[in-house]
């Protein structure tokens, strides 16, 4: 069984991320993870905000997980940077697969330094997917 990182940030991208996967995977040939990754505690000046932005992110996981229902999904949020983190979080569990869509959550460039990063950094990589669903191939 093949493992499989979605790493999703809630932009309007995070659902035609899950139906690509839908599309690409047989619900008997893969694991799914969704991950999404919110800034670390010093980012926030209450801990109260940071309590809330990890509560909000695993029902926002949980609900696109609803989404994959036929699929053995799993779900996990992590701290930091992230490019670094879907990076680290990928080496440490040996996903086969990462699927990644452009968002517009942030600034473009924002987008261009995590995918960036994420491709450079991880060699494993086999699908970067853009909104405009063009598919590339990295080995």
């Amino acid at each position: 069984m093949r493992k499989v990182l979605l790493p999703v940030d809630g932009s309007c991208y995070t659902t035609k991320i899950l139906e690509r996967a839908k599309s690409l995977f047989d619900s008997k040939e893969v694991q799914i993870t969704l991950l999404t990754v919110v800034n670390t505690p010093m980012h926030y000046k209450y801990d109260f905000e940071y309590k809330n932005a990890l509560h909000h992110s695993q029902k926002n996981l949980e609900n696109y997980a609803e989404m994959l229902s036929a699929y053995q999904v799993s779900t996990s949020v992590v701290c930091g940077r992230p490019g670094v983190s879907i990076v680290r979080f990928a080496k440490q569990n040996n996903f086969d697969c990462v699927l990644m869509t452009r968002s517009f959550q942030g600034s473009a460039e924002t987008y261009h330094a995590v995918s960036s990063y994420v491709v450079k950094k991880a060699p494993f990589l086999e699908l970067l997917i853009l909104p405009e669903d063009a598919q590339r191939q990295y080995a």
